[in-house]
Order: structure tokens, then C-alpha cells, then sequence
């Protein structure tokens, strides 16, 4: 706990230094105060099936492979660029296209 707590202070020094160095004058946030309630009676509604498929439910297996070949190059990319929303949204393409073709599920060694 100690440890904590000089770990603070030091940052604290620091950031005042820093806000002094490039003359910041740090301000709280001026936020209204919403309404809790307000959305409570709003709920949203889902439906169990999907919209639409990300692929043609004909599909030959070997074209969904490099389609899915593909768009984990783009995962793979957008996560090493930090994008995690992105390769986030195409990981969950690549599953909806996988359970939509089982026989482009990933071989174990």
C-alpha cells in the first residue's frame, strides 16, 4: 500500500510539473447531471436471427477459405496498428462466416 501511494505522489509531481513547463491550468469537468432514469423504459430490441449473412449461403468452401484468409490478414494488420475496434468487428465476421461453413473450421496439429 505504501508502495501505492508514493507511486502516486510521484506521478502527481510530475504531471504538476509537466502543467507548469507548458502553462495548463487544470479545470474539473463541468458535466450537467442527467437523469438516470430517463432511458429505463426504452429497451432495446433484439432479434434472434441474423439480418444477413456476411456470405453466400451457396458458398464454395474453397472461396470462403480465401475469404476468410483475407479477412484475418486484416485482423491481424489492424491489431498491429493498434485498431482494436476494427479487428475486433472482422474476428466477429470471421466466426459469423465459420458457424455459416463448418468445413472452414481451423485444422489442429
Amino acid at each position: 500500500m505504501q508502495y501505492a501511494l508514493e507511486e502516486t505522489a510521484r506521478r502527481r509531481v510530475r504531471q504538476q510539473d509537466f502543467n507548469r513547463q507548458h502553462g495548463i491550468t487544470p479545470t474539473g469537468i463541468q458535466k450537467g447531471v442527467q437523469d438516470i432514469m430517463a432511458g429505463a423504459g426504452q429497451r432495446a430490441v433484439s432479434s434472434a436471427a441474423e439480418s444477413a449473412p456476411d456470405y453466400p449461403v451457396t458458398a464454395d468452401p474453397q472461396q470462403v477459405l480465401e475469404e476468410l484468409a483475407g479477412l484475418e490478414a486484416q485482423m491481424y494488420r489492424h491489431a498491429r496498428e493498434l485498431e482494436f475496434e476494427q479487428a475486433a468487428a472482422l474476428r466477429d465476421r470471421i466466426q459469423r462466416l465459420r458457424r455459416g461453413h463448418p468445413d472452414t473450421a481451423p485444422r489442429g496439429d
